[in-house]
């Protein structure tokens, strides 16, 4: 219990001794009274000191009154033979005893909490003689040792509170209680002790207010009342303190402004508030402070301007107003402050530029700007400072170059990272020898880093990352033996990594990444044995990772991700038993992952994905400290073993499209998982109900595998599922508690077997953003969704059986065709969603009718009853992913004549470019597998496609010339089975074994991705009796030429990309863009629909050497000779792009051959 300094707290102490320790206390009290000393004793019993109640103890002439609370009065006693009666009592205010008591009791323990007691075996004070510095420890008295004059007792253990009674203590010149754990408010009686010079309550546990009566203190000199918990404004009074040399108030709660009677502090030497609540601006009062020395607000809310009259503090030394929120300039009348030693500023909201002044600052060593809104150029000034041994302009908006003339030679950091610096590093950094803090990222620093940072041999940290540095990477950099941490990815460094860096044997950090960097990784790497993590992703490294790797035995992280690294995983990489993450995604790695892999007990997140590793991934069972895996797009095969499914430290699982075959029935092991994605693999059986019991997991994704049965119902328990995807499965059933999935933001349950009507309020899901269910037989009525719940982005029910649907707000994407819904009522339905709605209403006309009909999991099936005329009654075909082909066998009865006349009736104006895609799909789907050749053009469009049979083994090579469009099917394609799926090889008995080559002026995805697009939409399709054969991740790329390409903007460059039905989006993963002779082509590993995209021209990806298939991915170093170039080339691409715009018009003419299709007049080639 904590027990105040006197009081009650002495009181009720004694009371507890007197009961449990003896029979008999002796009380000894020392009183002193203006040099009289009074000593009163007596025994005091048990029964006459209760905590609840007062005693009263009468001694000679006297009456002491000992009250409940603690406070002692003396009372003189009239004797008239009746019982002694107390007269005025007058409470003694001088006596020590208040902060001064022993307890005298022999024989017992001292209880725990008294405030003057540090544990239960020890006491500081013994004896009654307070001016013994034997018996009283921390108290020292007056030369005639009369009464205390100074008590010091820092560090030692007290608690409790300080009571209202020090301020009987009025000689005391010094009080120091610091760094104890004592409690409660400063009390007002402190402002009785008129002869105290220093006052110390630092690092307590004080509360409450600084009282205002702190203003009697005149002769104060030091008062330092800093981290405690004080809270209420500074009084005012503070400002009658007229001695004060030191005043510390950080680290409290302080707040309100700051009082403008400081300015009366004119003795005032050193000034914190720092680590407060103070508010409102600096008031300009603050240049009355003229002996300041250190002057400290920093980390408070402060606003305002710096006021000028800062400059008038001549003796400043140290100036701290960090983390504020400061706005304006930086005064130029900083100048004047010649004295100043360190500026400190960061943090504020300053805005303008750096005054020139700062340079007339001889005596500064440290300037701390960052963090700020500053701008314009580095002063040169502030780059000639002799003493200067810290700057940080970091985080700013600085502008300009670093200036060339660098000479100060001391400095030991320099940090103007993060600000908008343009221009080459000077050499003239190789003069700051003293230098070890570099830091000049983030900036748009170009040019190479020069030789002269060699020079830097004292250096500990390089940190250029993020910049646009061009160049070798300077040899001289191998001299810095003293480097811990080089950083410079993000760059555009080329070349080699210096065999020379191996020589950096005490560097801990090293990354590289993010720069078009070549070669092999040197093996004097090797003797980097201090190094902690090596980041050399995204270049261009090429060759085996080195073995010298198995040497960096401290090596937590190794990051060697999108290289061209060859090869095997070597085994060395199990010597590295620190390693934590190891990241080597992105390359052209084979074979099996090493055994020894297993063995990195460390490790807790392991990227091995977008490789081509084989065999099992039985190892990975054995990494029980994995929280990160990613093995997906690789060829692994066999069963997931079941060790997998118990690593319970395992948050994110990624084996998507590898050959994995098995049930997922040990699933519920997973306890902390949080994403799954098991896509594109080869799984078997039945979602299992132990997946309810993942109750982490935040996305789940199951697509593109063979599971059957019924979704479980236990998958309503996963409160946490914000994405699921399961499509293209088997599955036939959705439980009724896919409504409680009340986080879930996105469900793709398309291409399965599911019946029945859909669970109830699964469209008012809260979070729902994104449901696709097409290519189903789900039927009933989809219930509209609650008005005041955010709408759908995208919502696809494409060729289901629903009758009705009820209003969804959708914003961005919304198919409800392939149904057919009665005439009347007419559905209510967001007006996106209205296009693609068809109605059963009869059409009459005295020569043709048509229904349009769509039949689920099939494409567009079109019957007429007169070949002669076609009338659309509504959208032929859509899905949300929209693909130009469908994947499933359908009959389809479509003439020529019927596509022509759908096309020319489509709404090729009014934002109805929805529709027209739904038209152009519609017509490329009928006449896939029924019309050999195919072509049209308007105003609006140009549409060719052309069908090749594929009756021969060995490299195929289709075209349509016209357009200069054509495909090149590499061998292996022909021969290599993937998975279930036979090779073409196979299908050559086929009677219907064709490829499908079409070339289209109109995107038709402009719908769903809006992004410009700068060649024709080519697809390319391999069927064999009807069906189409999926053909993903082939072992050799896939050339497909794109014909001319629309003029790119200045600063842009073009890409290959391809649709992705999945995200309905146009992707680039998977597919490169090559020119080989003026005639662009894309490479791809799947077949698609592909076009021309672009992205900003820091990087090529456009080089090929003596025609070789592999592209090369290089940097464009982009630089202007002159106006005469750029004229010409302009006006090049204009001329070559009319000149090819008059030749398609010359080369579209065709020819009808009635109903059967539209053969292609005969063309020059292009």
């Amino acid at each position: 219990m904590d027990m105040p300094l006197g009081g009650s707290g002495f009181l009720s102490n004694l009371s507890y001794v007197s009961r449990t320790g003896s029979s008999r206390g002796f009380v000894f009290l020392t009183y002193f009274l203006k040099n009289v000393s009074i000593r009163l004793g007596r025994t005091i019993t048990p029964s006459e000191l209760v905590p609840q109640q007062h005693a009263t103890i009468q001694y000679q002439n006297w009456i002491v009154n000992i009250a409940k609370e603690g406070d002692l009065y003396f009372s003189p006693v009239r004797s008239r033979g009746r019982k002694p009666q107390r007269l005025a009592t007058v409470a003694v205010k001088d006596a020590a005893y208040l902060a001064l008591v022993h307890l005298g009791c022999q024989s017992v323990p001292v209880v725990t909490g008294n405030m003057w007691s540090r544990s239960r075996s020890s006491q500081y004070w013994q004896e009654n003689d307070v001016c013994n510095s034997t018996d009283y420890i921390g108290v020292t008295c007056d030369s005639t040792s009369s009464w205390p004059v100074q008590i010091i007792l820092p560090q030692m253990g007290l608690n409790g509170i300080i009571s209202p009674s020090i301020g009987s203590l009025v000689n005391l010149t010094t009080l120091d209680l610091s760094s104890n754990s004592i409690s409660g408010p400063i009390p007002s009686s402190i402002g009785d002790l008129t002869s105290l010079l220093s006052l110390t309550l630092s690092d307590n546990l004080i509360n409450g207010s600084i009282p205002s009566s702190i203003e009697n203190l005149n002769s104060l000199v030091i008062a330092n009342l800093s981290h405690n918990e004080l809270t209420g404004p500074i009084p005012d009074s503070i400002g009658n303190l007229t001695s004060l040399t030191n005043l510390d108030l950080s680290g409290n709660q302080l707040n309100g402004s700051i009082p403008s009677t400081i300015d009366r502090l004119t003795s005032l030497l050193h000034i914190s508030l720092a680590m407060n609540q103070l508010s409102g601006i600096i008031p300009d009062a603050i240049d009355g402070l003229v002996s300041l020395q250190t002057f400290n607000l920093s980390l408070n809310r402060l606003s305002g301007p710096l006021p000028s009259s800062i400059g008038d503090l001549s003796s400043l030394t140290v100036l701290d107003f960090n983390h504020n929120r400061l706005n304006g300039s930086i005064p130029s009348s900083i100048g004047r402050l010649s004295s100043l030693q360190s500026l400190s500023l960061l943090s504020n909201e300053l805005t303008g530029s750096i005054p020139e002044t700062i340079g007339d600052l001889d005596n500064l060593t440290a300037l701390y700007l960052s963090s700020n809104s500053l701008h314009g150029p580095i002063p040169p000034s502030l780059c000639t400072s002799p003493s200067l041994s810290t700057v940080d302009l970091s985080y700013n908006s600085l502008n300009g170059s670093i200036p060339v003339h660098l000479n100060l030679p001391n400095l030991t950091t320099l940090d103007l990272s993060s600000n908008l610096l343009s221009g080459p590093i000077p050499s003239s950094i190789g003069r700051l020898t003293s230098l070890r803090t570099l830091s000049l990222h983030d900036n748009q620093l170009n040019g190479s880093i020069p030789d002269t940072i060699g020079n830097l041999t004292s250096i500990l940290q390089l940190l250029l990352y993020k910049n646009l540095l061009t160049g070798l990477i300077p040899s001289s950099i191998g001299r810095l033996s003293s480097l811990q941490l080089l950083s410079m990815h993000t760059n555009r460094l080329i070349g080699p990594i210096p065999h020379i860096m191996g020589n950096l044997s005490s560097l801990s950090l090293l990354s590289l990444s993010s720069n078009p960097l070549t070669g092999t990784i040197p093996s004097s790497f090797g003797r980097l044995v201090n190094l902690q993590m090596l980041d050399m992703g995204i270049c261009q490294f090429s060759g085996p990772i080195p073995l010298a790797f198995g040497g960096m035995k401290n090596l937590t992280i190794l990051y060697l991700y999108f290289n061209s690294f060859t090869g095997t995983i070597p085994s060395v990489l199990g010597n590295l038993t620190s390693l934590q993450s190891l990241a080597l995604h992105g390359n052209q790695l084979s074979g099996p992952i090493p055994d020894v892999i297993g063995k990195l007990s460390n490790l807790t997140a392991l990227y091995l994905s977008y490789n081509s590793l084989t065999g099992s991934i039985d190892t990975i069972g054995n990494l029980t400290s994995i929280e990160t895996l990613y093995l997906g797009v690789n060829t692994f095969s066999g069963i997931i073993p079941s060790s997998i499914f118990r690593l319970e430290a395992l948050k994110i699982l990624d084996l998507a499209y590898n050959y994995l075959i098995g049930d997922i029935a040990s699933i519920g092991g997973l306890t902390s998982i949080r994403t799954i994605d098991l896509t594109d693999n080869g799984l078997t059986g039945s979602i299992p109900d132990a997946t309810g019991d993942l109750s982490s997991l935040v996305s789940l994704s199951l697509s593109d595998n063979r599971f059957v049965g019924a979704i479980p119902s236990s998958i309503g328990r996963l409160v946490n599922l914000q994405e699921l995807y399961l499509w293209r499965n088997n599955l036939e059933q959705m439980p009724p508690t896919m409504g409680d999935l009340h986080s879930l933001v996105i469900l793709h349950l398309y291409d399965n077997q599911l019946t029945g009507p859909l669970p109830g309020g699964m469209t008012n899901l809260p979070n729902l953003s994104d449901l696709r269910l097409y290519y189903n037989s789900l039927n009933g009525t989809v219930e509209g969704r609650n008005l005041t719940l955010p709408p759908l982005k995208t919502l696809d029910l494409y060729g289901n059986r629903f009758t009705s649907v009820g209003y969804i707000n959708v914003t961005d994407s919304c198919n409800l065709s392939g149904m057919i819904f009665p005439c009347n009522p007419r559905l209510n339905v967001a007006p996106i969603c209205t296009p693609s709605v068809n109605y059963d209403c009869p059409v009459s006309r005295s020569s043709s009718s048509t229904r349009i009909t769509s039949s689920p999991k099939s494409s567009t099936r079109i019957t007429s009853r007169s070949s002669s005329s076609v009338r659309p009654t509504g959208s032929v075909h859509s899905t949300t992913n929209p693909s130009i082909g469908p994947t499933n066998t359908t009959e389809t009865l479509m003439s020529a004549g019927q596509a022509k006349i759908l096309l020319d009736s489509s709404p090729w104006s009014n934002g109805r470019e929805f529709v027209v895609g739904e038209v152009i799909s519609s017509v490329i789907d009928a006449l896939l597998r029924s019309t050999s050749s195919f072509g049209y053009q308007s105003k609006n469009v140009s549409l060719e496609l052309q069908t090749f049979d594929l009756s021969s083994n060995g490299q195929v090579k289709n075209s349509i010339p016209s357009q200069g469009v054509s495909v090149v099917l590499p061998t292996s394609i022909l021969s290599t089975p993937r998975g279930d799926v036979p090779s073409l090889v196979s299908r050559l008995n086929d009677k219907e074994q064709s490829l499908y080559l079409s070339s289209i002026s109109f995107n038709p995805y402009v719908f769903f991705d809006p992004r410009d697009i700068y060649s024709r939409v080519v697809g390319v399709t391999v069927y064999s009796s009807g069906k189409e054969l999926p053909i993903r991740r082939a072992r050799d790329l896939i050339r497909i030429t794109m014909g001319v390409i629309d003029q790119l903007t200045s600063g842009q460059v073009a890409t290959c990309q391809y649709w992705n039905e999945s995200t309905i989006s146009w992707e680039r993963d998977g597919c490169s863009l090559v020119v080989e002779n003026g005639v662009t082509i894309c490479q791809s590993n799947h077949l698609t629909y592909f076009s021309i995209g672009a992205d900003s021209a820091s990087f090529s990806v456009v080089s090929t050497k003596g025609g070789s298939n592999k592209a090369v991915v290089i940097a464009v170093v982009c630089s202007i000779v002159g106006a005469f170039i750029l004229v010409f080339i302009v006006l090049f691409a204009i001329y070559h792009r009319r000149y090819y715009k008059k030749k398609e018009e010359q080369n579209m003419s065709f020819s009808v051959l009635g109903d059967e299709g539209i053969e292609l007049a005969e063309k020059s080639a292009q």
